[in-house]
């Protein structure tokens, strides 16, 4: 009895020590759980090239972090396993004493690397049939981010004058970038940055009737209407230092809306945006971190949307920005000449201009009927002033709200001859507002004011006034994180009668309807 006692108590020894070993076995393959060895290891990558958000200086802002995953270890590979998971819990010792007169059996260890349980022979054709494995490290993250980074957009919408204007191209008064009834394209743009963080470059090409608008006649002159933006970019203190210049082709550092439809509340962009600033300079640009919150940017430019100057003298800016989680705001102040500093003198009677010709400009026989004359005046005494004020606050997560207010005035030429100047004015405000429902949907609104005292605004005519009112409602839809549906229903109200109306009508108010669609990359 007590010698059957003995070989029950070692057969279930056995079978104990077997169903461990299995168990531990199993813990050595299994994947490695979730707080013990993690599955991705990442690193911090450097920053990208400066961004184009038209009307704030270039930033740093951190790449995406890029990961690689750490494969898991073959069967067998004791080298790569996890430290944890790999090394099987020892098996018990047993306590228990056979019964007296009982044999005892001692099992030999197996040999090391061979899983308990299992004879010898098992373990040889176990090993015969695993694939060979390299014993070598975990793999280390990777940082793979290139310096480059591209991105596009394509942008197109169908408009609506339910005041039925014709013809159907250009009808649509005092609007910037949405001008025709009917499909149109509004433009495409490609955006190229290199950034290795001292020096980086930006490139913004632009094509369709938007960059016309956008750049003027003068830079189609300079074959420079299509690219909106060429940078060159030198952070003399180092990538994460708090200096940055650049010098080139650049956006306008004022006004609260950009060129760029995708980029604003509403579709269609405002009074403020088209009549009130400029839209980009040619010069140098330097943005300072002062603290965590406030910026200081500076302009030496050539003035207002031109890469060429008509004068001598620069134009100078100078804007402070201060941003905080919730509230962000910046106070801007732009000037300098825009006047020539040279201005054509009619020859009188039947005299003409010979060029060349010094003691007298006219004579009998000049083949012009008119002669260039200094005006240096325009130099110091032509000047256009800008005072700019934004303001954006964020006072729940899905609610945003945008404030611009424009003030400036300028001395335009009434007389070269006489060399006398007649100041004119401009004052605007623009209050937004865009509620997310989700990432899906969200609506906009927008009311404006602008008044032009002088009408160097709006038609350059020195003895009209004119005061423009609009309200905008915008849904958003957004199927896609890189597709936007933006419908804009817009009414314009005019003190005067504008807008045109039918074939031959004009009147004071104008409403729209624009259906936009715009496709763009991150």
């Amino acid at each position: 009895m007590s010698v059957s006692a003995g070989l029950l108590v070692s057969a279930g020894l056995l079978v104990a020590t077997g169903a461990r070993a299995q168990g531990a076995e199993e813990a050595a393959t299994a994947e490695p759980k979730q707080g013990v060895s993690p599955a991705f290891e990442a690193k911090p990558s450097g920053d990208p090239a400066p961004g184009t958000a038209a009307g704030t200086p270039p930033t740093k802002a951190t790449r995406p972090t890029e990961a690689r995953a750490v494969p898991a270890p073959a069967a067998g590979a004791p080298a790569s396993a996890p430290a944890e998971a790999a090394t099987p819990a020892p098996a018990e010792t047993s306590t228990a004493t056979p019964a007296a007169g009982a044999s005892t059996v001692e099992s030999p260890p197996p040999p090391a690397g061979e899983p308990l349980g299992a004879s010898k022979e098992e373990n040889k054709a176990s090993a015969a049939s695993a694939p060979e494995t390299e014993s070598r490290p975990p793999d280390e993250a990777v940082d793979v981010a290139s310096p480059w980074a591209v991105s596009g957009f394509v942008d197109s919408y169908l408009g609506f004058n339910w005041g039925l204007p014709k013809p159907q191209e250009d009808i649509n008064q005092f609007r910037a970038f949405d001008a025709s009834n009917g499909f149109a394209v509004s433009g495409a743009g490609l955006n190229a940055a290199y950034d290795v963080g001292v020096v980086a470059a930006t490139l913004s090409l632009r094509i369709g009737p938007t960059a016309q608008t956008f750049a003027g006649e003068a830079e189609s002159q300079r074959d420079l209407a299509n690219v909106k933006q060429a940078v060159a970019t030198w952070r003399p203190m180092g990538g994460d230092g708090s200096l940055t210049l650049d010098f080139g082709k650049f956006d306008t550092i004022f006004g609260a809306e950009v060129a760029e439809s995708q980029d604003n509340y509403n579709y269609t962009r405002g009074f403020l945006n088209w009549l009130g600033q400029p839209f980009y300079h040619t010069g140098m640009r330097a943005a300072l971190e002062l603290t965590s919150r406030w910026t200081a940017t500076a302009l030496v430019v050539n003035g207002w949307d031109s890469s060429g100057d008509v004068n001598q003298m620069k134009s100078v800016g100078l804007q402070l920005g201060y941003g905080s989680e919730r509230f962000d705001a910046s106070l801007g102040y732009l000037v300098g000449p825009e006047e020539r500093d040279f201005v054509l003198v009619p020859c009188r009677g039947s005299t003409g201009y010979t060029r060349g010709q010094v003691e007298t400009p006219c004579s009998v026989s000049g083949e012009e009927s008119e002669y260039p004359a200094d005006f240096d005046a325009a130099n110091f005494q032509g000047l256009r002033h800008l005072v700019d004020v934004v303001a954006r606050a964020n006072p729940v997560d899905a609610l945003e709200l945008l404030l611009n207010l424009h003030y400036g005035w300028e001395q335009l030429i009434e007389n070269a001859e006489l060399e006398k100047f007649r100041r004119v004015w401009w004052l605007g405000g623009s209050l937004a507002a865009q509620y997310a429902f989700n990432e899906q949907w969200n609506v906009a609104g927008r009311v404006e004011r602008f008044e032009d005292n002088g009408g160097s605004r709006v038609d350059g005519d020195l003895d009209s006034e004119l005061v423009l009112h609009s309200f905008t409602a915008t849904v958003v839809h957004s199927p896609h994180p890189v597709l936007r549906l933006m419908l804009d229903n817009r009414l314009d109200v005019a003190d005067q009668d504008v807008f045109p109306q039918k074939l031959r009508s004009l009147g004071t108010t104008q409403f729209t309807t624009t259906f936009g669609v715009v496709l763009a990359t991150p």
